[in-house]
């Protein structure tokens, strides 16, 4: 069925994109990605275009959904492209700022406080299948290009992982861990830079020994 959907909606966009009769397929089309932990930022954002379109329309369950979805292709800016496709009107409607706000604290690097805030949404935002995996990969690319090294408890909490959870991450990333410290992979970000000095000295400085030279 996935197969066949998928390329259904693929069809249905090449011919008929601006048609509003293809919504309930695109619909449904979200639904089976939040199901199986698929993403098809194209043709959400086609649905999120038609209900920018046909306000009538408009689905606030679905578009949380699209935004969920959104969220776990960070650091794409899908999210951002699908917030922009929201009428204002429903710029203010529940879930889309919590979902605004989980944004804003992965971007701003607060992983403790938005493993905190999405438990608290939880009756409030949709699920979807892989969601915790797909944000833990964004975090730690981020956290591996800014350290070469991390505490196993810091570790932990910024991942929202149980001891025995990090153990079984440590070993698929194949990281190292000595005394309590994970070592991450050197990266072209986190390695240190050789510093140039270059110090501006003006010519009213350099002037009285010039002219004692002279």
């Amino acid at each position: 069925m996935g197969s066949s959907l998928q390329d259904e909606v693929e069809g249905l966009l090449q011919s008929q994109r601006y048609d509003p009769s293809i919504i309930p397929k695109l619909e449904e089309y979200v639904q089976h990605q939040v199901t199986i932990g698929s993403y098809d930022s194209d043709a959400n954002l086609a649905l999120l275009k038609l209900y920018q379109f046909y306000p009538e329309l408009y689905n606030a369950g679905v578009v949380a959904k699209v935004l969920m979805l959104a969220l776990t292709a960070l650091p794409s800016t899908d999210f951002l492209c699908s917030q922009y496709l929201i009428s204002s009107k429903f710029q203010n409607q529940e879930p889309v700022p919590k979902l605004v706000n989980l944004l804003e604290l992965l971007e701003g690097g607060k992983y403790i406080e938005f493993w905190a805030s999405k438990e608290s949404y939880k009756d409030r935002v949709p699920a979807v299948k892989d969601f915790d995996k797909s944000i833990r990969r964004f975090m730690f690319g981020v956290i591996k290009r800014t350290y070469i090294a991390v505490a196993r408890e810091e570790l932990m909490g910024l991942l929202n992982l149980k001891d025995e959870e990090l153990t079984a991450f440590i070993s698929d990333e194949q990281l190292t861990e000595a005394d309590g410290l994970i070592k991450l992979p050197p990266t072209k970000e986190n390695q240190p830079k050789p510093v140039k000095v270059t110090e501006a000295i003006s010519f009213r400085e350099v002037a009285p020994t010039l002219f004692k030279v002279m």
